[in-house]
């Protein structure tokens, strides 16, 4: 057996570990990772989403941001004290 042959055996073996751990992390992804994607989106979905007209607390989230926005905005516009 010369060099070429062992060099030639030991990237079929890299490839074929290769090939392993993805076939592995394919795996996970399926078997592990979606099912508590799926556990997390339905555990977190609005409980009454026609409730309060559709307005969730996301709404409110990104109205306060919007508020913080302006109101820096303001404050830098005029000048103002802090």
């Amino acid at each position: 057996m010369g060099k070429g042959m062992i060099l030639i055996e030991v990237g079929q073996a890299a490839a074929s570990l290769v090939a392993v751990a993805t076939l592995f992390g394919l795996f996970i992804k399926w078997a592990i990772v979606k099912p508590i994607k799926l556990y997390i989106d339905q555990a977190t979905k609005q409980i009454s989403p026609t409730a309060n007209g559709g307005r969730s607390l996301n709404d409110l989230v990104d109205k306060v941001d919007d508020l913080t926005t302006m109101l820096i905005s303001h404050v830098s516009h005029h000048n103002t004290r802090k």
